[in-house]
């Protein structure tokens, strides 16, 4: 498959559908922005439709997150253009990394990078962690082992080093 199977336009409008997913999940755990667990994925940035201007929350339909995840969006080195999956027995991620302008400058800093990642496991809703803590009352519960997030994490920090 090449890019001339879909337009400029088509391309345009898909990735950017992909780009402005709210729930941020699975390889990348922003929308739990400062949690203990689970762990912390991919570093992206939580699209701004998302993000409640009053206190930086991130409720997605009824799916209520409970984290400011506004300290996580000024550390955030990536724009992640993605769509989760999650049945019983299956979880997965995939999407398209890229760095966000200005991430990756400067001496010491992680390279720019630009690449797709997909994982698609058999660690479904039944295959919850066992030392997952409860969930706030109200709050979306974390229903991916957070071995998918390191994953994503482990995944991007060799990718920012070979740029």
């Amino acid at each position: 498959m090449t890019a001339d199977l879909l337009s400029a336009s088509s391309r345009e409008f898909f990735t950017g559908h992909l780009a402005d997913q709210g729930l941020n999940q699975a390889l990348s755990t922003t929308n739990w922005c400062g949690r203990d667990y689970p762990a912390a994925g991919i570093p992206q940035r939580v699209p701004d439709r998302w993000i409640d201007p009053d206190d930086g929350t991130v409720t997605v339909a009824e799916r209520v997150f409970g984290q400011d995840v506004r300290p996580c969006n000024e550390t955030a080195e990536v724009e992640f253009a993605h769509k989760t999956g999650l049945t019983n027995q299956a979880g997965g991620d995939a999407g398209i990394v890229r760095s966000l302008p200005g991430a990756g400058a400067g001496a010491g800093a992680a390279r720019q990078r630009s690449y797709i990642v997909v994982v698609y496991t058999n660690l479904g809703l039944r295959f919850a962690d066992a030392h997952k803590p409860a969930d706030p009352p109200g709050i979306h519960p974390v229903s991916y082992t957070e071995k998918i997030a390191t994953l994503g994490r482990d995944i991007d920090l060799i990718m920012a080093r070979r740029g």
